[in-house]
Order: C-alpha cells, then structure tokens, then sequence
C-alpha cells in the first residue's frame, strides 16, 4: 500500500526503517507495536495519538537471502547497544529504544532466543506468529516497511493485555483496541481470529478486553 507521507514518522525513525530496509529485514521481520498505528491512517483511516519512544520489531528465525548482522545497521546510525538481564539485544539513542520480539511456542520457554542470520538476542512474546500471518506493505519513497494489518494487531493487542504486569502497559494496549475498533473489517477480523488456537485462557482475555473496551464477543466469535 503506498503511504504518501514519509514524515509521519520522525527522521531517527525513518532512518532506523530505511537502514533495515535496505538489507533486507523486512522479508523476514515486521514493525510491531504502537508505531504501527502510524502506518493504519492513510490506508485504513485509524487515526491515534503516538506516545511512546519504544519501537518494537518481531523477527522470524528464518534464512533471508540478504540476512547480515543488525548490529552494524544501528551502530551507524549512532545507536548504543544495550543487554537487559535476560541477555536480549537492544539499542537506544536519544531517549529512543528498539527491541526485538520473536513468538514463544507453547508454555515457558528461555528468556531469550537466538536469531542467528542477524546475529542477535529475541524476547519470546506469545501470539506474535498471528501478526506475520496477515501483514501488508507500506510503501515510501525510499523504503518499504512490512506491519500486521489492523485486525491482527488488535487481535494481539486484545489477547495480552489482559496478560499485562504493568498496568500502565494494560491500558495503552485497550486504548488502542479502542481506536482500531471503530475501523475494523470485519470478514478479515474473523479470518484473522479463525486463525488462532483459542483455549480456555485466551477465551478469557479476550472476554476481559473485550469487556474492557465495550466491543462485542459475538464479533469475536465468542457467544454471551
């Protein structure tokens, strides 16, 4: 989808997307998270209020035939690395922090898990395989950025919020449920939910948000 504006992100943002575009990161990997609202407003019409300095990218541990070392990418860029106490990469720069989720198979599993074509450390985040299932790819002028689309991203959203720690965290993620709601489609929603393995645990969350942000059960597929 062609996005008109490049500057609807600010130009650290834009450079990090471009750098990364550039080798390849993105046939393997998606922008997730809250920066990925700004990606919804042109195509899909989900206009919100960005308060967050976080960029977060899932990754696929798969081979990409232009795989590198990301360390490089971000060190030219100015960027620091950074090692939380579970050994995940991470780099910063002027306030701004970029994290690297890959999806968690199962019940517990390490800390950590090694993504060896970009030679770095993931943070195994349940449910982040439903965002690489349905994406699209906004398209700039000098780069292009692959994202979930709007339905995956709130189905996401929905379901972990309601396994937030911080509460602070729990009500962002509702918030945005809130916003992307009013927008979404909902033949794509139900390929979307159709998509994942609902146990008794993620029937629950998603009650709770759906609860939470006042949006329908039924549109879920959930019955009352």
């Amino acid at each position: 989808m062609r996005i008109s504006d490049s500057g609807i992100f600010p130009k650290d943002v834009q450079e990090i997307l471009k750098a990364l575009y550039s080798i390849g990161f993105f046939e393997s990997a998606i922008l997730i998270g809250s920066w990925v609202i700004l990606l919804y407003k042109e195509p899909f019409g989900i206009d919100y209020s960005l308060r967050t300095l976080d960029i977060d990218f899932g990754v696929k541990n798969t081979i990409s035939p232009k795989a590198r070392p990301i360390d490089p990418v971000f060190t030219e860029l100015g960027f620091i690395e950074v090692l939380d106490r579970s050994g995940a990469s991470g780099y910063t720069k002027a306030g701004l922090s970029v994290d690297f989720l890959v999806h968690r198979k199962g019940g517990k599993t390490k800390d950590v898990l090694n993504i060896p074509q970009w030679e770095l450390k993931a943070i195994p985040v349940p449910y982040i395989n439903l965002m690489f299932e349905f994406t699209f790819q906004a398209e700039f002028d000098e780069f292009k950025v692959r994202a979930p689309l709007p339905e995956a991203y709130f189905t996401h959203k929905m379901i972990i919020a309601q396994r937030r720690v911080e509460p602070g965290k729990k009500e962002k993620d509702l918030d945005q449920c809130s916003i992307i709601a009013e927008k979404l489609n909902e033949k794509r929603l139900q390929e979307v939910i159709n998509s994942v393995p609902i146990g008794p645990g993620t029937r629950k969350n998603l009650r709770a948000s759906c609860k939470a942000i006042g949006f329908s059960t039924k549109k879920l597929g959930l019955k009352d």
